[in-house]
């Protein structure tokens, strides 16, 4: 009977360590999938389609005139979309998407029964500490070195000099002679 109940305890603890995270996904995959199908039957809205155009520099390029279908996903401000199609023409990359609201809808859900979970509150984020590092502090300056050089031989004398360290230089303007090898005898 003990044995029962730990496993059970136990198989209850570990979906709530990972069950909820995999039960969210099997469902966003779910509708991904109903979502392609029916954008590759195009059974979708045309005045839903929201075009996204990035700029490419790349030479060579063949670009084309019309649209192809595509495949792919994107994030943005919380919603999720879907890529319809796209063209690419001279230096832009334009991609048509599709708002995906029922990926949208779970995604949503899983961070707000995360957050419940977790005991966070929902829509507070953390505040910042009152503490900030400075961005340049005196860790990534050096100081030049000071040195007083006395001569033993003058009373009172004594100058005071400041060196400061040069970087050493990768390139030497006048080229050296190799080294020479010398033979051993044996």
């Amino acid at each position: 009977m003990k044995k029962l109940i730990a496993i059970s305890l136990l198989a209850i603890h570990v979906f709530n360590l990972a069950g909820y995270s995999l039960v969210f996904d099997h469902i966003i995959r779910q509708a991904d999938r109903q979502l392609v199908t029916h954008l590759d039957h195009n059974v979708y809205d045309e005045t839903r389609l929201v075009e996204v155009r990035i700029a490419l520099h790349l030479p060579y390029i063949q670009g084309s005139f019309q649209y192809e279908r595509v495949d792919g996903t994107l994030e943005h401000n919380g919603i999720q979309y879907n890529y319809v199609k796209r063209k690419l023409y001279n230096d832009t990359l334009s991609l048509l998407c599709i708002p995906n609201d029922q990926k949208t809808a779970i995604v949503r859900d899983a961070k707000h029964l995360t957050s419940e979970l977790n005991d966070f509150p929902p829509g507070k984020k953390d505040k910042q500490s009152g503490l900030k590092k400075p961005v340049l502090s005196a860790d990534y300056f050096s100081s030049p070195e000071e040195y007083t050089i006395g001569c033993p031989f003058i009373e009172g004398s004594s100058v005071a000099t400041t060196r400061t360290q040069r970087p050493l230089a990768a390139f030497h303007a006048r080229p050296d002679r190799p080294p020479c090898i010398v033979p051993v005898n044996a």
